[in-house]
């Protein structure tokens, strides 16, 4: 569903992944093809927290977000101090999503025009 919502606000090419593993894998053969990587934070073999740390030692810019649906495990400042560029809590809504990438400038405000 994720995959859906990225594709239909960016217009952007989305890869999902299994794995942490398979995720930084993908993104160290054609790290230029990466402009954002969503994260969660509890996944099978390397969690959300240790994939943000291999990525940023190879691209220290790269934005990373982490979305869990656990609220009690990190909350903002935590994910900011893990080097998350955001954090969403799931279930999260699609205007939420836009917001947060949008303020994490990967995602061009839109602005609506009125005309008289």
């Amino acid at each position: 569903m994720l995959s859906t919502l990225l594709a239909a606000i960016s217009g952007a090419r989305i890869c999902c992944f299994e794995s942490g593993e398979q995720a930084l894998a993908a993104y160290l053969a054609d790290p230029e093809s990466y402009q954002l990587v969503i994260t969660d934070l509890e996944m099978p073999g390397m969690n959300g927290v240790e994939l943000c740390d291999h990525l940023h030692v190879r691209a220290p810019h790269l934005k990373v977000v982490l979305a869990t649906g656990n609220h009690a495990a990190v909350d903002s400042r935590t994910a900011q101090e893990f080097g998350f560029s955001g954090l969403l809590y799931k279930p999260f809504t699609f205007d939420g999503l836009e917001h947060l990438l949008e303020h994490i400038g990967v995602l061009e405000t839109r602005h609506n025009e009125l005309t008289a």
